[in-house]
């Protein structure tokens, strides 16, 4: 649990620390980039791994955060027009640091801390310390990385999520702040009453969506000529988005 909630809370204050739709220079870049090496040193140190898992699953940990964000920067950076190996590296970035986080904390020899004895009245006071970094890292994660995949995955598909952002406003707010909204839900046991919230989003939505495709003339005599960019962005954007919650929250139930 400590290893993953810690390289997914790296992971997601390093994505904190750069826009979503990514202008920072390479400078800040690698700068961001080598903030995420010292901290998942310092798990690595904390997780109490030999030479070899040090080498072997920490350079995966460390390799996978530092590929994550370089490529995803650069791809973010050309939108639609990113290479297939920028978006390839990406994703591949991710994955291996998942795999080399789920593997370190399998290995690791780290007796977990007890929470801070004037914790002892709060609601986090029956967590351990590795459930408490976990949380963390899953709340970081919704806030900002979970954006940046949804905007990867829209660019990878050849939806242009810059130009339908400006016809429906808000997004990129409204987007971590349901999937925290959901993962809370789901933390009190009324995940159902999630289901109140992806039906008003699509109702508080529709009209935008209507305007959005009359405007890209996907309105005739007829009737609709077929799913415009403005209704796939919504549809596949807002899925993308609640799957990565429901992941976050199954990340916990574990």
């Amino acid at each position: 649990m400590l290893a993953v909630g810690g390289w997914l809370l790296v992971v997601g204050l390093c994505d904190l620390l750069r826009a979503a739709r990514d202008t920072t220079t390479w400078s800040r870049r690698i700068l961001i980039a080598a903030l995420g090496v010292v901290l998942l040193s310092a798990l690595c140190i904390l997780l109490e791994l030999s030479v070899s898992d040090w080498v072997g699953l920490g350079g995966a940990m460390i390799l996978g955060l530092v590929v994550w964000v370089l490529a995803s920067s650069v791809a973010l950076e050309r939108g639609p027009r990113a290479s297939r190996a920028a978006l390839t590296l990406a994703f591949g970035g991710l994955a291996l640091g998942l795999v080399g986080t789920v593997l370190g904390g399998g290995v690791a020899g780290a007796s977990m801390p007890g929470m801070p004895s004037g914790m002892g009245g709060s609601l986090i006071a029956h967590l351990r310390f590795d459930e408490l970094v976990l949380l963390a890292g899953v709340a970081a994660v919704q806030l900002s990385t979970a954006n940046i995949l949804v905007r990867l995955l829209l660019d990878a598909i050849g939806i242009p999520a810059t130009t339908n952002e400006k016809k429906l406003k808000g997004g990129r707010l409204l987007g971590p702040m349901e999937r925290l909204f959901i993962v809370g839900l789901g933390l009190a046991g009324q995940l159902t009453a999630a289901a109140v919230v992806v039906a008003a989003k699509g109702l508080l939505r529709f009209p935008e969506l209507q305007r959005g495709v009359a405007a890209e003339g996907g309105v005739t005599e007829v009737g609709l000529n077929g799913p415009s960019d403005v209704t796939e962005y919504f549809l596949i954007g807002s899925f993308a988005s609640w799957l990565f919650a429901l992941g976050g929250l199954a990340l916990l139930a574990l």
